[in-house]
């Protein structure tokens, strides 16, 4: 399924987003999609510094 909406980017709504896992996949745009791909990129390493091997 495809869904757009029209928002502003903002804290909460990248959070609501990410709360989807890897049941979603944002498309675009670009910018939402890569704030996306940072925090759980900073979460991920987060989780590697406590416990090295969750690779």
């Amino acid at each position: 399924m495809f869904f757009s909406i029209e928002c502003k980017r903002n804290y909460e709504l990248i959070s609501v987003l990410i709360s989807f896992g890897d049941n979603l996949l944002v498309l675009s745009p670009d910018d939402i999609r890569n704030s996306i791909i940072e925090r759980i990129s900073n979460m991920s390493k987060m989780y590697h510094l406590i416990n090295p091997s969750l690779l």
